[in-house]
C-alpha cells in the first residue's frame, strides 16, 4: 500500500515521509512539554502558551486556566511559557511584565518559584521523554511480546544451503557436534560461517528424532544492493553470484564478507554470473568503524551487499508479565542511552565516525523507512526518539534543559541566581551551538541522501 503510495508525486513524499515524522516528532515533544506543564501546575506555577511546534499559530485554543494551546507551523521542537518568562525557553525574566502583575500573579510566575520547583519544572521534560520510552517498550513486551529465542527454526529458504542441508521449518534442534542447544541463539554462535566441514544437528521434526550432518554455508547470491553503497555505484543487483574477488574464486557469502572486510580501501575486481554471461566490475570499499560484540570497534571495509539466504528462529513472540514487561521497558530504555552516550563518546575521543549525525531530514527518512514496515515500527521508533532527545536535553547547553540545571546548580551553590547579562550571553552561546549543530546534521543527512 505504502509503495504504491510513494509512486504519486509529491504526495507520496508527503504521505510516506513527512506524516510519519510529524507523528513521531509531535508526540515525542508533546510529552516532553507536557512533563514540564503538569510539574509546574503541581508546584504553583502557571503556564501561559504550550505550543507544540515553533513559529505563526496553525490553531489553537485557551483552556479555563488561561492556558494557550497551540499547534505551529515549524514542527522541529516546542515550548512551554510560563508567566514571568520572556522567551520561550524560559533563558531570561521579562522584568517589565513582572511589574504590571497583582502580587497574587506574581507568586505564580516561574522566577519567583524556589530553586527547587524551577529544578523540577525543567527536569521533568526529558524525564517524561524517558518514561515514555519505557511505557512503549513495555506496553509491546506485554501486549505483543518478545521474539522468542527458542530453538526451533521458523525460515529456511529453499535457495539457502540449510534447506539443502536438510533444516525444514519447524525443526526444533536438540544439540550440535554433541553440544545441547538451549536457544536459537547458541545455535547460531556455534556456527563457524567459514568452515564448511559438516557436524551432526540432532532435531526433532513431527515427533521423531533424527541427525543430519550440517554446515553453515550462504551461497555468495547477492539477494540485496544498499543503495548509495560502492557496490550500487559499480552495477551491481540483487540476482548476481560472486564467483571470484581479485581473481581468486569465493565459496560463500560469508567468506566475501571476510576477505573484502579485511582488504582496506584499494578498488577490488569481483567477477559475477548474472544470466548466462560473467561480468566483472571494480568497487571502491567504503571504510567504517564496526562496533563487536565485545564493545571494541574494528575497521572494516564494505562494499553494500547483501544476502537473505538465511535459516532464522521461530517468528512466534514469548508473551510476559506486567512486572516483567515493565522492568523490560526499563532496561531497553538504559540500553539505548547507554549506546547513546557510548556513541557520543567514541565521537569526542575521535574514534567515531562524524557522518553518523544526523537530524531533522534523517529522522524523516527514518520515519518513512519504519512506516512501510509497519505500525509497530513506528512505535517503536517513537521510544528511541524520545528516550535520545530526552537525553540530548540534558546536555550542559544554555538553552536546552541540561544547561538551565547547570545555571540553577551554580546558583545553589552562590546563594543568588547569575546576572542577566550572563544568561543572556549564556543564551546566545547556546543557540549558536544548536544551529551549527542542526547545520551540520542536516548537510551530513542531505549528501547522504543526494550522494
Amino acid at each position: 500500500m505504502l509503495d504504491a503510495i510513494a509512486s504519486i508525486p509529491y504526495l507520496g513524499t508527503l504521505l510516506t515521509y513527512v506524516l510519519p515524522f510529524l507523528l513521531v516528532l509531535s508526540v515525542v515533544v508533546a510529552v516532553h512539554e507536557y512533563g514540564h506543564y503538569v510539574v509546574a501546575r503541581w508546584r504553583g506555577v502557571h503556564s501561559e502558551v504550550f505550543s507544540v511546534g515553533f513559529g505563526p499559530e496553525l490553531f489553537g485554543w485557551n483552556d479555563k486556566r488561561g492556558t494557550r494551546w497551540r499547534i505551529a507551523a515549524i514542527p522541529l521542537g516546542g515550548y512551554v511559557r510560563f508567566r514571568g518568562d520572556a522567551d520561550e525557553a524560559s533563558s531570561t525574566v521579562d522584568e517589565a511584565a513582572l511589574t504590571e502583575l497583582t502580587p497574587e500573579e506574581r507568586a505564580r510566575s516561574f522566577p519567583a518559584a524556589s530553586l527547587w520547583s524551577r529544578t523540577l519544572i525543567v527536569a521533568a521534560g526529558p524525564i517524561f521523554n524517558f518514561v515514555l520510552a519505557a511505557f512503549i517498550f513495555s506496553a509491546m513486551a506485554f501486549g505483543r511480546g518478545l521474539p522468542g529465542d527458542a530453538p526451533v527454526v521458523g525460515s529456511a529458504p529453499q535457495t539457502s544451503q540449510a534447506w539443502e542441508a536438510g533444516l525444514r521449518p519447524g525443526d526444533r534442534l536438540i544439540s550440535y557436534d554433541g553440544r545441547p542447544l538451549e536457544s536459537f541463539s547458541q545455535f547460531m554462535n556455534a556456527l563457524d560461517s567459514v568452515d564448511s566441514t559438516p557436524k551432526p544437528l540432532v532435531l526433532i521434526r513431527d515427533g521423531a528424532e533424527m541427525e543430519i550432518p550440517f554446515a553453515y554455508v550462504r551461497t555468495p547470491r547477492v539477494t540485496g544492493v544498499s543503495p548509495g553503497s560502492p557496490a550500487a555505484e559499480a552495477g551491481l543487483r540483487k540476482g548476481d553470484v560472486i564467483l571470484a574477488l581479485n581473481g581468486e574464486p569465493v565459496a560463500s557469502f560469508d567468506e566475501l564478507s571476510l576477505r573484502t572486510g579485511a582488504l582496506g580501501a584499494a578498488p577490488i575486481q569481483v567477477e559475477v554470473a548474472r544470466g548466462d554471461g560473467r561480468l566483472t566490475f571494480t568497487i571502491t570499499p567504503e571504510i567504517r568503524e564496526i562496533r563487536l560484540p565485545s564493545g571494541e570497534l574494528q575497521t572494516r571495509s564494505l562494499i553494500g551487499l547483501r544476502n537473505d539466504e538465511f535459516f532464522g528462529a521461530s517468528a512466534g513472540f514469548e508473551r510476559m508479565g506486567l512486572a516483567e514487561s515493565a522492568v523490560h521497558g526499563v532496561k531497553e530504555t538504559g540500553m539505548i542511552l547507554s549506546l547513546t552516550l557510548q556513541h557520543l563518546g567514541d565521537l569526542v575521543r575521535g574514534r567515531g565516525d562524524l557522518d553518523t549525525i544526523s537530524g531533522p531530514v534523517g529522522i524523516a527518512e527514518v520515519s518513512g523507512q519504519a512506516a512501510r514496515m509497519g505500525l509497530d515500527t513506528v512505535i517503536r521508533l517513537m521510544a528511541i526518539v524520545s528516550a535520545s532527545i530526552g537525553l540530548l536535553n540534558l546536555f550542559p547547553i544554555p538553552i536546552l534543559d541540561g544547561g538551565r540545571l547547570v545555571f540553577y546548580a551554580i546558583e545553589g551553590i552562590l546563594g543568588r541566581p547569575l546576572s542577566i547579562r550572563a544568561q543572556e550571553i549564556g543564551a546566545g552561546v547556546g543557540v549558536a551551538l544548536m544551529l551549527m549543530l542542526m547545520a551540520f546534521a542536516t548537510f551530513n543527512d542531505l549528501t547522504r541522501i543526494f550522494s
